[in-house]
């Protein structure tokens, strides 16, 4: 089966509709702090305010190693050039057109998108439209899906996979807990 599992995808429209963007000086001027190594100093103020330490799923071990990835990658070069040219492959992916092949796009409640809930799935919704071949699964969790409701994910893309019919009007709720 050829098929496409979006994650709460910023489609071409998301960055048509507001400037998602922080201008190039603002990123080179934060990967400039960040090669300083001050943002190590501070990591309940920069690593743990990270989706996924804050979901509470890691070990001890993990967030260790996942503090260490993030002071050792944020804001890198590769993630300004990423960051700086978003806007511009957003629009090479909308005059490409969509390809016509089977499609689950996993949609958050826009926490964390920069859009109200409403607006958020509105874009996502209209995707689908244009695609023409898309199921969506509704997810009642913020943006970084995949740490707040990865189990859940999972049953999802298994479903999609086996063939298992659409059950794209169900919202897969999410409660999230504080854990130390």
């Amino acid at each position: 089966m050829e098929a496409i599992i979006g994650l709460d995808m910023a489609t071409p429209q998301a960055y048509e509709t507001r400037n998602l963007v922080p201008p190039a000086a603002a990123t080179a001027l934060l990967g400039a702090l960040c090669r300083t190594g001050l943002p190590r100093l501070l990591p309940r103020l920069t690593a743990d305010q990270s989706p996924a330490i804050k979901a509470g799923n890691l070990s001890a071990e993990d967030k260790a190693v996942y503090r260490t990835l993030f002071f050792k990658n944020f804001m890198d070069p590769d993630i300004q050039r990423e960051i700086n040219t978003v806007n511009a492959n957003a629009r090479k992916v909308a005059e490409a057109g969509l390809p016509q092949i089977k499609m689950l796009q996993l949609v958050s409640n826009g926490k964390g998108t920069g859009f109200s809930k409403d607006e958020w799935r509105s874009i996502q919704e209209s995707f689908k439209a244009q695609q023409g071949n898309s199921q969506i699964r509704y997810f009642d969790a913020p943006h970084y899906l995949h740490d707040y409701v990865p189990e859940k994910m999972s049953e999802a893309i298994r479903d999609f996979i086996s063939g298992k019919p659409d059950r794209s009007s169900k919202v897969i709720r999410h409660t999230l807990t504080s854990h130390p």
